[in-house]
Formats: structure tokens, C-alpha cells, sequence
């Protein structure tokens, strides 16, 4: 479990790079190349993914609480069971990626692009997020906890 907490991968080439539970917190990767990127159960608070090519990566279960991903290509990307509160999607295309009991309570999820109802009726909204126009709230999720 590497901590990388602040550090600097501005601009760098993180292709198929493994992060798995890694503590990325605070950490600047604006601009970097990191499609395919194993990200699993990382820690991505507050971290800054401006621009970052994520194409086909692994965020599944990770925490990107007020994670800035403005202009971010999560293109087919895997954010299931991922703690988004807070996170900036302004302009993130997030075509075709798998957002599976992904939390976006409270997210501004209407600025992303490539949004689909398919994809917000398997994620975990709340009234306050705000959702793309036309599009509409689903079911409230179950957390496993709750299930018999």
C-alpha cells in the first residue's frame, strides 16, 4: 500500500501503473496518462485529476471525496462501489463507465458529459445531486447491509 499523500505525478505516464489501495490523498495528477491505471480501494481525497487521461481505469471502491476531476476522460472507466462526495465533474466525460452502487450523494453529476439514466439508475443518488436535464432520479440504493 504505497503512500503517495501529495505527491507530485503532474503530467506523468501512469499507463497500467498499479495504485491498488494506495494513499493518494492531496496528490496532483493534473495531465497525467494513466488509462488503464489500477486504482482499486485507493485513497484519492482532494486529490487533483484535472485532465487526466483515465480511459479503462480501476477506481472501484476507492475514495475520491472532493476529488477534482474537471475535464477528466473516465471513458469506460470502473467506479463501483467508489465514494464520489463532493467530486468536481465539470466537463468529466464518463461515456460508458460503470458506476455500480458508486456513491454520488450530493454530486453536480449535470456537468459531466456521456451520462446516462442506464448508468445513474445503478448508482447511489440523493435529492441533492444534481442530474443531467431530462434526466431523473432512481430508486434509492440498498446498502449490502441490508439485504437478507
Amino acid at each position: 500500500h504505497a503512500n503517495c499523500a501529495g505527491a507530485n505525478f503532474q503530467d506523468a505516464d501512469l499507463l497500467k501503473v498499479d495504485f491498488e489501495q494506495a494513499n493518494l490523498s492531496r496528490a496532483e495528477l493534473d495531465e497525467a496518462y494513466a488509462a488503464k491505471a489500477n486504482l482499486r480501494g485507493a485513497n484519492l481525497e482532494a486529490a487533483d485529476l484535472s485532465w487526466t487521461n483515465l480511459v479503462e481505469a480501476d477506481l472501484s471502491g476507492g475514495n475520491l471525496e472532493y476529488t477534482i476531476l474537471f475535464r477528466a476522460n473516465l471513458q469506460d472507466a470502473v467506479l463501483d462501489k467508489a465514494g464520489l462526495y463532493g467530486v468536481d465533474l465539470r466537463g468529466t466525460n464518463l461515456e460508458g463507465a460503470s458506476l455500480h452502487q458508486s456513491r454520488l450523494q450530493g454530486v453536480a453529476i449535470r456537468y459531466a458529459q456521456g451520462v446516462t439514466q442506464e448508468q445513474l439508475n445503478t448508482a447511489c443518488l440523493d435529492a441533492r445531486t444534481r442530474l443531467p436535464e431530462g434526466m431523473m432520479l432512481p430508486q434509492p440504493c440498498q446498502s449490502p447491509e441490508r439485504k437478507k
